[in-house]
């Protein structure tokens, strides 16, 4: 300080010095050189950053000075803000799903009782309405459904033991006759050939009888795990379909309460669409077996069709085979899903067949079950979220929003008391 200044020239010193060190509290601490640091213009109430221009003791280059942040284009930072924040939402998905498949034994009962609530909720509906206890009609509901299904099963095994042993002799009849071409020299095999490849075969199946033991046994422990499931995926579907509302109200407490509400009206959507998605299945499916896998069920039916009827019948029978099969699988997918399901799940073909071989590279035959509703909740409640935030809350519902809300009427009366 200059001792020999006047009072007035100390007084303005003072006076700047305290406005620097005020404006420098209020504004945030940045370090490093190349930073910009608060400076105090005489005659201004508010502060200003001003790039920190001291020499770097380092002799490198002043990030201030020598690399501009204009140096880098608009398009490439907006580029990197989007990657890092789809890297993250990478991570988030890769977590869940390995977190899934790790905890599969819960994850697949859930998500099958899911699907069983989504199609038998309807029908508790209406009992409730008509007067009877919400209790009641899901005992009701349950067991009939449970009946209905044993009845399939029931009939599918009946007819696969009754034919078992004829499509044995079949494959037998089959067999000999190929034999007897090869011997016949149609084919450029000989009998020694021929016998060779029919002892090596038994050599093979010899070899591996400890192996066809051991799976046996492993396929005796997933029987276990899978009515281990079964059992699960009831109990689970029983809470659904009594107080489905109150588990998804308490779930979505999570969710911050300024976006819960929206949180509660997506899955209201997702689960609408679910339900349009296992009726509208359910009745292809009552044309077309299997057809709870869109497009790949009719290809798995056929493909074992052909065989059987090749085994059976011949070539010939085979080739007839598989054009009703081809015709079939067209019908199911221009005529019937488009009619059955209509706008209940607005998915493109395309996405179907990629979650389809998703979920079977995932989880093999549950997973491609699994895959399209799963997909179409989505869809559904991604859209309803879009929804949302699209409408101006000032402005009113429009008109052709009556429908939907006396439709949401029985739901709401359909759900237990608190």
């Amino acid at each position: 300080m200059d001792y020999g200044a006047s009072p007035q020239s100390l007084c303005t010193t003072s006076a700047r010095h305290k406005s620097i060190r005020r404006c420098s509290r209020s504004l945030p601490r940045v370090r490093g050189f190349g930073a910009r640091v608060p400076e105090f213009t005489p005659g201004r109430r508010r502060c200003r950053y001003s790039p920190d221009v001291r020499p770097n003791p380092s002799g490198g280059p002043d990030r201030a000075t020598d690399w501009p942040a204009s140096t880098v284009h608009p398009v490439v930072r907006v580029w990197a803000a989007w990657t890092w924040r789809l890297l993250i939402v990478a991570a988030g998905i890769a977590l869940v799903g390995w977190l899934a498949l790790r905890f599969d034994a819960v994850v697949i009962p859930v998500a099958l009782a899911l699907l069983a609530s989504a199609f038998l909720s309807p029908l508790v509906g209406r009992l409730h309405r008509i007067g009877m206890p919400r209790a009641i009609a899901v005992v009701l509901t349950l067991l009939a459904g449970l009946a209905v299904l044993g009845a399939i099963v029931t009939f599918v095994v009946e007819q696969f033991v009754a034919g078992f042993p004829r499509l044995v002799a079949d494959a037998e009849q089959t067999v000999s006759d190929l034999q007897d071409r090869l011997r016949s020299g149609r084919l450029p095999f000989t009998e020694d050939q021929v016998h060779s490849a029919g002892d090596t075969l038994v050599h093979q199946l010899q070899e591996h009888q400890s192996q066809i033991t051991s799976g046996a046994l492993s396929t005796a422990t997933a029987l276990g795990d899978v009515l281990a499931g079964v059992a699960l995926t009831v109990f689970v579907t029983i809470f659904f379909l009594y107080g489905g509302a109150q588990v998804w109200h308490y779930v979505t407490k999570i969710v911050p309460e300024a976006h819960r509400e929206k949180a509660r009206a997506a899955g209201v959507a997702g689960f609408a669409s679910l339900t349009g998605w296992m009726r509208g299945t359910t009745a292809v499916a009552a044309i077309d077996a299997l057809a709870f896998v869109p497009l790949v069920g009719a290809f798995v039916a056929g493909g074992l069709a052909v065989i059987v009827a090749l085994v059976s019948n011949g070539p010939l029978a085979a080739a007839i085979v598989l054009v009703a099969i081809v015709a079939i699988v067209q019908l199911e997918g221009h005529v019937l899903q488009p009619l059955l399901l209509g706008r209940a799940v607005q998915l493109h073909p395309l996405a179907v067949v990629l979650s389809i071989t998703t979920g079977i590279v995932v989880h093999g035959i549950i997973g491609g079950l699994l895959a399209v509703p799963l997909v179409s909740l989505l869809n559904a409640s991604i859209a309803s979220l879009r929804a949302e935030e699209a409408r101006d809350p000032d402005e009113p519902a429009d008109a052709g929003d009556a429908p939907a809300a006396a439709d949401d009427a029985p739901a709401a009366a359909d759900e237990p008391e608190g």
